[in-house]
């Protein structure tokens, strides 16, 4: 079982393998190619959890508000994962979305998409009870739809593989079963277990102003 010498210092520890540890990593590798970078892992491998389970989906971000976080890298975060897609020849589904009124009361919420869609930027399409059926017939509606041509499914865990290829050729370290203890932001110490024993990682010091 490989683990981290507690006397090698990196630039940056990363928690957790999932898709979103892997691509920090990777955007840290493009910025600082130099870098000393590794990533600890709980598991024996990658995407056990939600980055390898989930379903695939590439939301468009009309659910958001576009005050809000989400709003503002979810559009973007799926554009940029299909541009990744092509690249490397990875499984995505332009499919898109129809989301419906299900009821009377359901008329508001449509009217907040497409308000949320306008916002954010968002391509959607205001669907009648027609437009509905032409799009998706087997669909119960009341009334009104919205049609999200930009909606799709990627292959999670083909995304995460190519991740780690990337980023084993790029040098970045990734260690398995590496569950972390603590996190001591001021001393720069990361505390993990390696067995029964806790091993403590140091982070190189800030470059001065």
């Amino acid at each position: 079982m490989m683990s981290p010498d507690s006397q090698k210092q990196w630039d940056y520890l990363i928690v957790g393998g999932g898709i979103v540890g892997l691509t920090v990593a990777r955007e840290l590798n493009k910025r600082h190619p130099d870098a000393q970078i590794a990533i600890l892992e709980n598991e024996s491998g990658l995407g056990k959890h939600a980055s390898g389970r989930n379903s695939g989906v590439l939301h468009s971000g009309i659910y958001y508000d576009s005050q809000t976080l989400k709003a503002k890298v979810c559009a973007k975060g799926a554009r940029r994962m299909k541009v990744f897609a092509r690249e490397y020849g990875i499984n995505c589904q332009h499919s898109g979305k129809v989301i419906v009124a299900s009821s009377s009361k359901n008329l508001t919420v449509i009217d907040k998409l497409l308000k949320n869609a306008r916002e954010n930027g968002i391509r959607a399409e205001f669907l009648d009870e027609y437009g509905v059926r032409q799009t998706e017939p087997y669909v119960g509606v009341y009334q009104q739809g919205i049609h999200c041509p930009d909606t799709a499914v990627i292959d999670s865990k083909t995304v995460v593989s190519k991740l780690l290829e990337l980023l084993v050729n790029s040098s970045v370290k990734i260690f398995f079963h590496a569950p972390v203890s603590s996190v001591d932001t001021e001393a720069r110490k990361v505390t993990m277990f390696r067995g029964n024993s806790l091993i403590a990682i140091y982070l190189t010091a800030p470059e001065p102003r």
